[in-house]
């Protein structure tokens, strides 16, 4: 009898485009119970294998109105080491905040500027 995990498969259900569904036994409890399992197109499994994560380019690079400061936020949150990554969502958020206030003095000088020209 074929297994996946702890669950022992008693038949396929049905099957769509990246998955199959198994009518399953859980032998512990002998209960029956429905298991997806997640089969990616081979074709995506190539493409997601040749995104290039080693050194993503910074996103200035495709938006120059990004500064140093949003780069550096972006990047460690894509960053491919968990170690160098947020810790958590708080942390995001908290760091987003730092990054939105600064935006917003950054604005205002530039509109003080911009209304000084006229």
């Amino acid at each position: 009898m074929l297994e996946i995990g702890k669950y022992r498969i008693r038949g396929l259900l049905g099957r769509g485009s990246m998955s199959k569904v198994y009518k399953v036994e859980l032998p512990v409890i002998g209960k029956i119970a429905a298991l997806k399992l997640l089969e990616p197109d081979p074709v995506l499994i190539d493409l997601i294998g040749k995104l290039p994560l080693e050194n993503p380019d910074r996103p200035s690079k495709f938006n120059p109105d990004l500064d140093d400061a949003w780069d550096a936020y972006i990047m460690r949150s894509i960053n491919p080491d968990p170690e160098n990554r947020f810790a958590g969502a708080t942390e995001m958020l908290n760091n987003l905040d730092k990054l939105d206030a600064a935006w917003q003095q950054k604005k205002e000088k530039i509109c003080r500027v911009a209304d000084h020209d006229f």
